[in-house]
């Protein structure tokens, strides 16, 4: 299963997460790594800062009533983390066999395809990409072949990552 959504946190919502985002990259020394990750999925990517977001901060709340309606599957419960990803920084192709699912939810306000960090899939024998797009969120199961191309500008692209299980 795989589903685009557009707009997919109100505006309100949206500048709230953009903020809390904007400041969480402040301090990189408060954040978490990718170093933290099985080997194989940090392959040979530069660094990815994560600010996971405590069940009680009231942003969590927010997010995981706003997504809930788009999710077409079962989950029990969610763990939601804001990624900053770094030049050089990507995901390898892989299956997210250890969860139900999965959304990516886009903050960044202008991404361009040439700054790469697209997000990848595999439908059949075809790759398709998504470009990162303001407020743009994808969603997929544990079925779905996917990973990201490598972030090539020196800019941070920032995404909430929602992992279901």
């Amino acid at each position: 299963m795989f589903k685009i959504v557009l707009n997919i946190l109100s505006d309100e919502l949206f500048d709230a997460c953009d903020n809390y985002s904007n400041t969480a990259i402040e301090d990189k020394s408060k954040l978490i790594t990718n170093s933290l990750w099985d080997a194989e999925v940090v392959n040979r990517s530069t660094e990815v800062f994560i600010s996971q977001l405590n069940s009680e901060n009231i942003l969590y709340e927010k997010i995981t009533d706003e997504i809930k309606k788009h999710i077409p599957f079962r989950y029990k419960t969610c763990k939601i983390s804001f990624f900053f990803w770094t030049k050089n920084s990507y995901i390898p192709w892989h299956y997210d066999l250890n969860r139900s699912g999965a959304v990516t939810i886009y903050l960044n306000d202008d991404w361009h395809m040439n700054d790469g960090g697209l997000y990848l899939y595999k439908n059949g024998d075809i790759i398709n990409a998504v470009v990162p797009e303001k407020n743009l969120a994808v969603i997929s199961d544990y079925k779905v072949f996917h990973g990201t191309s490598c972030v090539v500008e020196n800019k941070i692209r920032r995404t909430i990552q929602i992992f279901l299980v």
